[in-house]
């Protein structure tokens, strides 16, 4: 069986091209995150390669470097930013995911590439290079994509557009498609595979990355700004393209830098009492689009019950809410615990009077421990919801 050769993708683009139809002057209210994990609100006035430059709620101007930031988030206007407003995005649109969780949204040009790469095209960015190593999913319409689903593999997968599935090593992606199976190498015309999903191992999200409103996941290596409310984003290659910046649902300096809390499986979850709440832990799906930029879904405690993290390595910080349902009256009441390698670092009680607390704590070990124990009220409605929580990691 052939080994893909590990090649780096290449983006290449054409003339300049800017998302929307018209430009949006700035300041643009954001949202700034820096290596403490704090969060403030700002009016971006601008940034380059060295700083950010802000308008603080005092009414000042000040910069910070690139350097002490991990992520930038934009406050968008939800009804001016529809992705089908500039005609993008569309329905039948096809995706490419690579293993590293970068996203191009596009389409499959099938009589370029050949051997161990694809040309895909992107709607704005123009035809991009990938080698076959890079790619994790390839489907060349929505409806593709949602039925090869994601996940690692232990073979490589196509998806033929009547539905079958052949199994094995995909040798090419080009015109014909290849695949060997244990019957040998198929050949299949290429408007014949609906998509292909391919086992290699996948690779941490790394470097400058700009999360876009047509569902594009890239990784860059600079963005600036520009006075007529445009964001110019190249890559290390010298390639750009220009986005209007209402178009940007978030801006991670150095995605290495944080990891999202509910993106981690636990290693350990279980009840203060065994005849409660045995099931676990429940994930709530978010759509506030800032919110999918960071990949901070929020995780539910559904009662009096420990859950333990192994920690990435090299965190220094953790920062979250906590938080009980809405209506829950006077009934609602219980304390919330976070330990470190089992060293209680923050308790608060939440009750009607007090619903919510926020957290931002030094988290230097190997495991996180979250435990919800009852109040006065005893369990019936403990039910503890953790918001937006983010690890973050030395650099």
């Amino acid at each position: 069986m052939s080994v893909r050769v590990v090649k780096r993708f290449v983006m290449v683009f054409g003339v300049g091209w800017i998302a929307g139809v018209a430009c949006a002057q700035g300041p643009w209210p954001a949202t700034l995150i820096d290596n403490q994990l704090r969060s403030r609100s700002v009016s971006l006035v601008g940034l380059d390669g060295r700083e950010v430059e802000y308008v603080d709620d005092s009414g000042r101007t000040r910069r910070a470097p690139i350097g002490s930031l991990i992520a930038l988030l934009p406050v968008m206007n939800t009804g001016a930013a529809s992705i089908g407003e500039a005609g993008i995005g569309g329905a039948d649109e096809g995706v490419v995911e690579l293993v590293d969780g970068q996203r191009l949204p596009g389409r499959l040009v099938p009589t370029a590439g050949g051997g161990e790469v694809i040309v895909w095209e992107h709607s704005s960015f123009g035809e991009i290079t990938i080698a076959l190593e890079d790619i994790a999913v390839m489907a060349r319409t929505r409806s593709a994509h949602e039925a090869l689903g994601t996940g690692e593999r232990v073979e490589d997968e196509l998806l033929l557009v009547n539905g079958d599935r052949l199994s094995g090593f995909v040798i090419e992606l080009g015109e014909p498609v290849e695949i060997e199976t244990e019957s040998g190498v198929v050949r299949v015309e290429h408007d014949r595979v609906a998509g292909a999903a391919l086992s290699n191992p996948s690779k941490p999200l790394t470097g400058m990355i700009v999360w876009l409103a047509d569902g594009t996941v890239a990784q860059v290596d600079s963005a600036l700004t520009e006075s007529s409310g445009v964001i110019s984003l190249s890559l290390t290659g010298g390639q750009s393209a220009r986005y209007e910046m209402r178009w940007v649902d978030g801006l991670a300096f150095e995605a290495g830098g944080i990891v999202a809390l509910s993106s981690l499986e636990p290693i350990e979850q279980r009840g203060l009492d065994e005849r409660l709440y045995a099931w676990g832990i429940e994930r709530e799906a978010r759509v506030v689009r800032t919110d999918i930029a960071l990949r901070a879904g929020d995780i539910v405690l559904p009662g009096p019950m420990e859950v333990v993290y192994e920690l990435p390595e090299g965190t220094t910080r953790i920062s979250g809410g906590a938080r009980l349902p809405a209506g829950i009256g006077r009934w609602g009441d219980c304390e919330v615990v976070l330990a470190v390698d089992g060293l209680e670092v923050w308790r608060e009680r939440l009750h009607s009077g007090a619903s919510s607390a926020v957290f931002n704590i030094e988290a230097r070990g190997e495991t996180l421990t979250i435990r919800v124990e009852e109040g006065r009220y005893g369990p019936v409605w403990d039910r503890v919801t953790i918001e937006r929580a983010m690890i973050a990691v030395e650099r």
